[in-house]
């Protein structure tokens, strides 16, 4: 995913079907799944990303944890 995200010259690359919350940012990509507010897998906490943008500015992200999806 970083290769093409590279070659695509993004900055995030968002992806999910697993259901596992993942978050990770190297080489200036940051690689996002948001889990699932509904039937989460791996630590089993349901949970959604809430992503700010703005232009010239590091993305802000904050993981939302509840069960009141």
């Amino acid at each position: 995913m970083r290769g093409l995200a590279k070659k695509k010259d993004c900055d995030i690359v968002l992806f999910g079907h697993t259901h596992r919350f993942f978050l990770e940012e190297k080489e200036g990509i940051f690689r996002i799944n948001p889990g699932s507010p509904t039937r989460p897998r791996g630590d089993g906490i349901p949970s959604a990303i809430l992503l700010t943008l703005q232009k010239d500015f590091p993305p802000e992200l904050e993981r939302l944890e509840t069960d009141r999806f």
